[in-house]
């Protein structure tokens, strides 16, 4: 595919992107409780940015982490699954350069 083509793509996707609710929004809306929900979407972030994704930053409310369970253990399973997720873009990447 022509990088052209790509960027086109990728820039469409970005902007819909910015139109859709967050993560956070979307779990409460599912049902999920608000501090597993920010906390979920902290540690995604946080996962990835362990894994090398760019243009993410580790994000943890040290306080809520420390003191509100829900919010811990919504970091806690939101750093595994963005980890997780980076590592199989990064591995899906490198299969379509070579």
């Amino acid at each position: 595919m022509k990088p052209t083509v790509v960027a086109s793509i990728a820039l469409v996707c970005f902007s819909l992107a910015g139109c859709m609710p967050g993560t956070k929004e979307r779990m409460v809306q599912r049902g999920f409780d608000a501090a597993y929900s920010q906390g979920y979407e902290d540690g995604v972030a946080s996962g990835k940015n362990a894994a090398g994704g760019l243009g993410y930053q580790l994000k943890k409310d040290t306080r809520s982490f420390a003191n509100d369970s829900q919010y811990r253990q919504g970091w806690s399973d939101g750093y595994d699954a963005g980890k997780t997720q980076e590592l199989e873009w990064q591995k899906q990447l490198r299969k379509t350069t070579k």
